[in-house]
């Protein structure tokens, strides 16, 4: 399950999933505030019977930097990777994840669920983590390593998706969408 360490963006690819966590900056502006990485679904493998459970995942904030006109040297560079040259953990993100190959032929084939319990930032990390209401979006990469988000199954028909849009979502709304995530 649970990533310890943030990969490099060049690692991205060898995950099964990526979320990244957006919040709203000084008006419409959005900032990407932080990510958190599946290496593999086969822990999550969902066989249709039970419930499912709630798992735990460590958001990374994005990378910090070296300010200008700092040098690491021997006597400071752990002090400084500590401050400056790390992905730390800002917050932590509760969801379910169940996984259900299409078949055991082809395993990376199926149906993907998802639930977003809560996410909680570290007072430490986020500021004003309190009045944050955020956006995560979920991707994976296909076997040429580009990045691809995951289409929504939409198990409405043509006649109530039209519904759906002529009523702003009144009749025949819901979670669906084009792409899986999660709005504010």
């Amino acid at each position: 399950g649970n990533v310890g360490r943030a990969p490099t963006e060049a690692d991205y690819q060898n995950h099964a999933l990526i979320f990244q966590v957006w919040t709203h900056a000084m008006g419409k502006t959005e900032l990407l505030l932080g990510e958190a990485f599946i290496p593999s679904l086969r822990p999550y493998i969902w066989s249709a019977m039970g419930r499912e459970e709630q798992f735990e995942f460590h958001i990374f904030g994005m990378e910090k930097r070296l300010p200008p006109g700092f040098e690491m040297t021997a006597g400071n560079a752990a002090a400084l990777m500590n401050e400056h040259g790390v992905r730390n953990v800002i917050g932590t993100m509760v969801m379910a994840i169940k996984w259900m190959p299409a078949s055991e032929s082809a395993p990376e084939i199926g149906q993907l669920g998802l639930r977003l319990y809560s996410i909680q930032f570290k007072i430490e990390h986020v500021e004003n983590h309190e009045k944050k209401n955020p956006r995560v979006t979920v991707a994976t990469y296909d076997e040429q390593g580009t990045k691809q988000q995951i289409k929504r199954w939409d198990p409405r028909t043509m006649l109530s998706r039209g519904a759906s849009t002529v009523t702003a979502d009144y009749v025949g709304g819901g979670a669906f969408g084009e792409y899986m995530g999660f709005t504010e």
